[in-house]
Order: C-alpha cells, then sequence, then structure tokens
C-alpha cells in the first residue's frame, strides 16, 4: 500500500481499517482487499439494536463527523448508541487510489460509484460488525 502524509491516524483518527475482502463493482471490476475506514463509538448492546450507521461524505472524513455530531446530548450519543462512522470509499482513508497497490492505484483506480459505497457499508454492518438492524435516535 502507498502512504501519505495527509491521509494519517493524527490528523483523521482514530479509526479502523475493516476488510471486506473482494468487492465486485457496479461498472465492472473489483477492488481486490477492500478496506472500509470506520471508527466506532459506544457499545453494543446485547440485543444489538441499538446501532446507528452514519456514512461520511465526498472529501469528508469520521473525524469531522464526530467533532460535530458525537457526545453526551448531542445527536449522537455513544453512551446511548453504538455508532459506526464509515469513511467513503476513494476518500484517501478506505480503500482509494493512493491507498492501493500497484497496479490499481492513482489513475488505474477502479471506478466506485455511490451504490457501491452502500453495498459495502452494508456488508461491513451485516457481515463484518453482525449486526441485523439500525436504530433509529429518538
Amino acid at each position: 500500500m502507498a502512504s501519505s502524509t495527509y491521509y494519517t491516524q493524527e490528523l483523521h483518527g482514530p479509526y479502523e481499517l475493516l476488510e471486506l475482502g473482494d468487492f465486485a463493482l457496479e461498472e465492472g471490476g473489483t477492488l481486490r482487499g477492500c478496506q472500509l475506514a470506520c471508527a466506532t463509538f459506544g457499545r453494543l448492546n446485547a440485543a444489538r439494536d441499538n446501532a446507528i450507521l452514519f456514512p461520511t461524505w465526498y472529501s469528508g472524513t469520521s473525524k469531522i463527523l464526530e467533532q460535530v455530531y458525537l457526545g453526551p446530548g448531542r445527536a449522537l450519543d455513544p453512551d446511548k448508541y453504538f455508532i459506526v462512522l464509515v469513511n467513503q470509499l476513494g476518500n484517501g482513508l478506505s480503500s482509494s487510489p493512493h491507498a492501493t497497490a500497484a497496479p490499481f492505484n492513482g489513475p488505474r483506480f477502479p471506478r466506485v460509484r455511490i451504490g457501491d459505497d452502500v453495498r459495502a457499508q452494508h456488508r461491513l454492518i451485516t457481515g463484518t460488525l453482525g449486526i441485523d438492524r439500525l436504530a433509529i435516535p429518538a
């Protein structure tokens, strides 16, 4: 994997890189060893029904979401919910042109669509994290 002095844990963390394996894309092609950068806050309860997924936006990162929306008394309270902040494919933290090994790095990085983000996040939530249903904050 290539590295960047901008996309670091110090600037955009904390986050984990969670493996999705090979991931087929809507426009064809496959992201080999697809990774989603993800930050989690709070605890998943025994019923596994207090999880919230908050995906990031184009060029945004989970760190910005954390700073704006998370905390006691805020929209997303980690004392009540298990909050999953996911970084978009191609945004620099998840699988992206600079963080993918040759020969699929840089301009050879495959085209990723928003539908790919949705399917990747669904796989993350249901497969990797084992959550069947997301909560809706009250």
